[in-house]
């Protein structure tokens, strides 16, 4: 077995490259991080420290593994693999698997069922059992099975099956009986197809469709085409049919109260028993009964009156009011034993709830006054430029993500500073696509483009110059094209501009060299690129 590395969840021996990590997509995403440090909290309160010498207490205490595992799926909401723990750094737990007979077994401990895959030696009419396998899925989904859905119940063999006993996926979907989806020249967003598809529709109902008809008879593929051809009043008039007064009628109707009510229950069990949002009324085409329900006060009032649990608060319900806040602060001291820090708060709430304590109840230290607990010592605020932010991490940080991450210190300064750009320094003109440039094409993700290309013309004299050199800075940076490193290295590049300016006094205009000067780095992030990237520094700034 192997011996545990330092810290958590490293191996000992060599480990992967970090690029090469990255391109097999075995690094953790940012969300996940917070619940890796939870996850490696509980082990360390285990006992399991992952240092050398020191044996693992997962491989022996099978009740301890099994106990790890379910908190592991309390905190990420899902099973393990190893590809996922050897991307978050879990290796510790991966052995663990191993040394308990493999995840097959536990998840059939755990109670977790997986379909296998069939063996088609074993079927005799392997065309037959997919059409039969996949029926059934969708008579249970109430629809053709999603691609993302075959993929989370692992049913690769959906996939391999269809294109090697019926053609593809789309010839699965006419076996089955399901809408196939029309692309190219025979998609219902040209007008020739979907003239032709009403009039067909026409002769097979005997008079001309209603919206509610096509809607009942699961044509989304014809309702999506209505909509974009101007919805059915303009396609109705296209063709020279009678133009309805349908939609104005169920309106009308459901400002009775038996009508809406009857209209919602219907709603409700179609969406898993649980009340309607605005969002998803009108996702299902239902915009009218959001209307009607304003009638009776709003969908909060009309949920209530129905006995149902609102999908929003509102009206007496809301966090505005003190008492419903209070009430649900009461209930997670209780579980804890003691008073909640910000980040317990959250992770027993809701990204809302937060957002209620800081807009209307004055923040952390102002909530934990009003409960008559012990108001923390705060923390202070993130100090220097925002753009060393920038100069570390390669993209203008958002506010609600660095919220999620619990960097509460960098929101609470920029908050403080006027928001993100104000932080920044720069301009609130923020683009989020590729920009080609001549001689190549950089990518900015998340980065402040007028920013860049101002850079690239005062320290290179031209974009395509930049170009060049950005490629040339991550081959010897990299050993492999990393589009997301162009920012920092550009503070880089700003900060050389500035040295030449005073060490050889290049000619430079005065108000080019103020610009420069305000998007310069600390010397802490200075510091930090000049520790990563020694050799390259020395060699450009000779």
């Amino acid at each position: 077995m192997k011996t545990v590395g330092r810290g958590i969840g490293l191996a000992s021996g060599k480990s992967r490259p970090k690029q090469e990590k990255r391109r097999l997509g075995l690094t953790p995403p940012l969300t996940d991080r917070m619940n890796i440090d939870l996850f490696t909290e509980f082990l360390k309160s285990r006992g399991c420290t992952g240092r050398r010498g020191v044996k693992n207490p997962l491989y022996s205490d099978r009740a301890l593994f099994l106990e790890a595992v379910e908190e592991y799926i309390d905190i990420f909401e899902r099973f393990p693999s190893s590809h996922i723990l050897e991307g978050q750094g879990l290796k510790m737990l991966d052995h663990a698997f191993i040394a308990h007979g493999g995840y097959g077994s536990i998840k059939e401990e755990l109670g977790f069922q997986e379909e296998k895959r069939p063996k088609k030696g074993e079927v005799a009419d392997p065309a037959g059992y997919l059409v039969a396998f996949v029926g059934k899925m969708a008579d249970e989904l109430g629809h053709f099975p999603k691609k993302r859905e075959l993929q989370e119940r692992k049913l690769w063999w959906v996939f391999d099956w269809a294109r090697e006993e019926l053609g593809g996926m789309p010839e699965l979907r006419k076996a089955v009986g399901a809408l196939v989806h029309r692309k190219g020249e025979e998609s219902l967003k040209r007008w020739e197809n979907l003239r032709e598809e009403l009039l067909f529709i026409k002769k097979q109902y005997g008079h001309e469709p209603t919206w509610s008809e096509l809607e009942n008879n699961n044509r989304h593929d014809v309702l999506s085409a209505l909509r974009y051809h101007g919805g059915m009043t303009g396609v109705r008039k296209k063709l020279g049919w009678k133009v309805l007064v349908e939609g104005k009628k169920a309106s009308e109707k459901l400002r009775e109260w038996e009508a809406l009510e009857r209209e919602l229950e219907e709603i409700i069990s179609g969406n898993g028993g649980e009340f309607p949002s605005h969002r998803h009324l009108d996702s299902i085409n239902k915009g009218r009964v959001h209307k009607a329900a304003q009638h009776f006060g709003g969908l909060t009032v009309v949920a209530l009156r129905m006995g149902h649990k609102p999908s929003r608060r509102e009206g007496t319900a809301s966090r505005r009011y003190w008492s419903n806040v209070e009430s649900d602060l009461k209930r997670i001291k209780r579980k804890l034993g003691r008073p909640p820090t910000w980040d317990e708060i959250y992770k027993h709430t809701s990204a809302g709830f937060m957002q209620a304590l800081r807009v209307y109840h004055g923040g952390m230290a102002e909530v934990r006054k009003r409960m008559g607990w012990p108001v923390l010592k705060s923390r202070p605020p993130v100090s220097g430029p925002g753009n060393n932010h920038v100069s570390l991490y390669g993209a203008i940080f958002n506010l609600s993500k660095k919220q999620k991450q619990w960097i509460g210190t960098l929101v609470s300064s920029s908050i403080m500073a006027g928001g993100v750009n104000s932080y920044i320094q720069f301009s609130p003109r923020a683009l989020r696509i590729p920009v080609k440039i001549r001689g190549g094409e950089l990518f900015c993700r998340e980065a402040h483009i007028p920013g860049i290309l101002f850079a690239a013309r005062m320290t290179y004299g031209s974009q395509n110059v930049m170009v060049a050199e950005i490629r040339t800075m991550e081959k010897e940076l990299c050993d492999m094209p990393r589009p997301d490193w162009i920012l920092p290295h550009l503070g880089l590049r700003l900060w050389i501009a500035r040295e030449m300016y005073v060490h050889r006094s290049r000619e430079l205009p005065a108000k080019v060299f103020s610009r420069l000067d305000g998007l310069l780095m600390d010397a802490k992030a200075i510091a930090f690129l000049e520790a990563s990237h020694e050799s390259y520094f020395r060699e450009r700034t000779r």
